[in-house]
C-alpha cells in the first residue's frame, strides 16, 4: 500500500500558506485489489534536509486533517514531506513521492513594502484607465530563490521583463476589504537575469471600486485603488534583498486599457504604451493581508466558434456552449478603426443577438455592457482581456475590420481552479446533458466566490451558495474554496448576525 495524491490543507504544493498548524491529506493506493490502511509514518525534512517532524508509526485510518506537530514553522519555510502506510494484514508499504508547502508571510512584520497608488484623487463619477507601476531592479550575482508577494485594492497582474507572472487570474480575489484581504506569492526566480529587471505591475478597478451589482452600484469599497508588493531575493551565497512597493515606483496611466470593469467590460487601444515619468504615491490601506489558502482562478477549456449571419444582417460567434470568461482574438491590421465585441447569452425570438435577458427589468437605465472596445493599429495584433469576465455562448463583431474569420477567435472558459471529482453517465442523453449543464453551471458561477449568475452582477450570495453546495461538492473539490467563502460570510456580518448585501 502506498499514500498517493498528497495535499496540505487540501492544496497541491502550495507556495504560501499561513494556517498553523498546517493539516495533511493522502489517499492509499493498493498494490493489489482492496485494501485498508491500517498505520501510517510522516516524515517532514527542510529545504536543507534537516529532519522537522518523524510522527513515527500511527495506528490509525485516518487520511485526512492529520496536524503537522513538527519544528514549530516560521514564515517562508519550505516543507518537504513524505507518508509511509501499512495495510491491515500488517505489510509495510514504500515511502510516498514527497509533498511540499512553504509558509507565506505570516506576521505583520514580515511587510516592508508600502501600498502605492495614483498621484491623484479620483472621483467617484467617473471611469480610468488602468494603472501601471514599473521599477528596475538590478541583481548582480547568483540566485538562489525569488519571491514575489503581491496584494491590491483591486485587481492586478505583474509582469518580469515583459513576461507574465503566474497562470493566475483576477487577483487577488473578492473579500470584504477592510476585514481581510488575500495575497498571492509567486515563484520567480526563473524570470530574473543577472543584471538589471523591469517589474511591472498592472492595476484595475476589479470588485473594489468597478461595478458589481447588478444596478450599476459602483466604488462599493472606495474610489483609489491600491497595490501591495513584495520581492524578496535570496542569493546563493547566502545574502538576501528585498524591494517592496513605495514611492520609488514609477506610475502611468497612458497604457492600452483605457478602461475596465470586472462586468462591464474593457475598452482597449493597442496604440498605446505607458510612459513612466511621474511616481506613485505612498499611502495606505488598514487591513489584514492573509495568504489565500485556496486554489486560484485560472483559464480553463477553450471553445471555438462558427460563424452566424443573423436575420438582421450581423456577424456574430456561436462557441456552442455558454461560459464564464471572455474571448482572446487576433485582430487585423485597420489604423483608425475601433471594432466592439458585444457578449450575449441567447439570441431572441427572430434568431438576432440580443442582451435583454441580461437586464433588470425595473431598471431599465441600469444595461449591462458586457463588451470590449478595441481600438486597431496599422499591423494585427492578438488581444485577451485582462481585467473582466463575461457570462456568454455568442459574440456579436461590430465594426470588425475585414470579414469576420471565426479562426481568429477563442472563448476561454475562467473560474477557480478546483479539482473535478464526480463524474456520473447513464443510458439517457437527456439526463447525461442535465449533469453536464449543472457542471457547466458551477464553473460559470465559482470565480472566487460564488454567484448566482456570471452576467448582470459579480455579488457573491449566501442563499445560491447554500442550495447548490451538496451539488457542487459532488461534482468537485470545494474544501478550500468554501473554507474561504465562510471567513467572506463571517467577516461580513454585522452585530446582530446579519450579512451584508
Amino acid at each position: 500500500m502506498r499514500a498517493t495524491h498528497l495535499r496540505t490543507e487540501y492544496l497541491e504544493n502550495p507556495l504560501a500558506i499561513d494556517i498553523r498548524p498546517p493539516r495533511l491529506f493522502w489517499r492509499c493506493a493498493p498494490e493489489n485489489g482492496e485494501a485498508t490502511q491500517r498505520a501510517y509514518r510522516i516524515a517532514a525534512r527542510s529545504e536543507t534536509g534537516e529532519p522537522l517532524w518523524d510522527s513515527g508509526r500511527v495506528e490509525s485510518a485516518r487520511t485526512t486533517h492529520i496536524a503537522y506537530e513538527g519544528v514549530p514553522l516560521k514564515s517562508r519555510s519550505r516543507v518537504f514531506w513524505r507518508v509511509k502506510l501499512w495495510d491491515e494484514t500488517g505489510a509495510e508499504g514504500e515511502w510516498s513521492e514527497e509533498a511540499w508547502f512553504e509558509t507565506g508571510l505570516c506576521d505583520p512584520s514580515d511587510w516592508s513594502a508600502k501600498w502605492i497608488a495614483a498621484p491623484f484623487v479620483p472621483s467617484k463619477k467617473q471611469r480610468y484607465p488602468a494603472d501601471y507601476f514599473q521599477k528596475t531592479i538590478r541583481v548582480q550575482k547568483p540566485l538562489q530563490s525569488a519571491r514575489l508577494y503581491a496584494a491590491a485594492c483591486g485587481i492586478y497582474f505583474a509582469q518580469f521583463n515583459g513576461v507574465r507572472v503566474g497562470d493566475d487570474r483576477l487577483t487577488p480575489g473578492y473579500t470584504d476589504y477592510p476585514k481581510r484581504m488575500q495575497y498571492q506569492a509567486y515563484d520567480v526566480t526563473h524570470l530574473i537575469r543577472q543584471g538589471e529587471n523591469t517589474l511591472t505591475f498592472a492595476l484595475g478597478d476589479g470588485w473594489f471600486r468597478g461595478n458589481i451589482g447588478a444596478y450599476n452600484l459602483r466604488c462599493v469599497y472606495g474610489t483609489q485603488t491600491k497595490l501591495l508588493g513584495q520581492l524578496e531575493l535570496r542569493y546563493a551565497d547566502g545574502d538576501a534583498q528585498t524591494v517592496g512597493t513605495d514611492g520609488s515606483f514609477f506610475w502611468n496611466n497612458d497604457g492600452p486599457i483605457r478602461e475596465n470593469d470586472l462586468k462591464d467590460g474593457e475598452v482597449f487601444d493597442a496604440n498605446r504604451r505607458p510612459d513612466f515619468r511621474e511616481h506613485a504615491k505612498e499611502t495606505t490601506y488598514k487591513t489584514k493581508l492573509v495568504c489565500s489558502n485556496n486554489v486560484p482562478v485560472r483559464e480553463h477549456e477553450r471553445l471555438f466558434a462558427r460563424l452566424i449571419r443573423t436575420p438582421n444582417g450581423q456577424d456574430v460567434l456561436d462557441f456552442s456552449q455558454n461560459i464564464a470568461g471572455y474571448v482572446a482574438c487576433r485582430v487585423p491590421a485597420a489604423p483608425g478603426k475601433t471594432t466592439t465585441l458585444r457578449f450575449g447569452e441567447t439570441l431572441d425570438k427572430d434568431g438576432n443577438f440580443t442582451q435583454s435577458n441580461l437586464q433588470i427589468s425595473t431598471h431599465p437605465k441600469h444595461p449591462t455592457l458586457q463588451r470590449v472596445e478595441i481600438a486597431c493599429t496599422d499591423e494585427p495584433f492578438s488581444y485577451k482581456p485582462e481585467f473582466c469576465v463575461f457570462g456568454f455562448r455568442y459574440v456579436l463583431a461590430e465594426d470588425w475590420p475585414g470579414a469576420v474569420d471565426p479562426a481568429d477567435f477563442t472563448a476561454i472558459a475562467v473560474y477557480s481552479d478546483m479539482e473535478q471529482t464526480g463524474s456520473f453517465s447513464c443510458d439517457h442523453p437527456l439526463v447525461d446533458r442535465l449533469v453536464e449543464n449543472t457542471r457547466w453551471s458551477m464553473k460559470g458561477n465559482f470565480l472566487d466566490v460564488p454567484t448566482d449568475c456570471p452576467q448582470r452582477e459579480r455579488n457573491p450570495w449566501t442563499g445560491d451558495a447554500q442550495v447548490f453546495f451538496e451539488t457542487g461538492a459532488y461534482l468537485m473539490d470545494l474544501a478550500p474554496f468554501m473554507r474561504k467563502w465562510l471567513i467572506d460570510i463571517a467577516d461580513a456580518q454585522k452585530k446582530n448576525g446579519c450579512v451584508r448585501s
